[in-house]
């Protein structure tokens, strides 16, 4: 009879965090994001700060993000209330739409 371990689940994400393919596809969301923000009037520093990094989780569980490093990239993705106060700027979703969600 099969017997299935509580920790197989981790165990499996921890091997997944060595593979190349996680570099790939972080890789892939950076490319898309950095192709969605050449389309509109965005700083050099924005696109300069875009990039991807090896983060560690929970339980020894490597992970990758796609990341932006730069100055309001927050209200530039999320959208933000105009400097008067009176009007609303749309977010744009850049990294939203690059890894499909939006």
């Amino acid at each position: 009879m099969a017997q299935v371990y509580k920790s197989v689940g981790v165990e499996a994400a921890r091997i997944a965090g060595r593979s190349p393919e996680m570099d790939a596809a972080a890789e892939r969301v950076a490319n898309a994001a950095r192709a969605l923000a050449a389309g509109h009037n965005i700083t050099g520093e924005y696109l300069n700060g875009i990039g991807t990094s090896e983060i560690r989780g929970k339980r020894g569980v490597t992970d990758r993000i796609a990341f932006v490093d730069a100055e309001a990239a927050a209200s530039r993705e999320f959208g933000h209330r105009t400097r008067d106060g009176k009007g609303y700027v749309e977010g744009l979703h850049i990294f939203g739409r690059a890894a499909g969600v939006r």
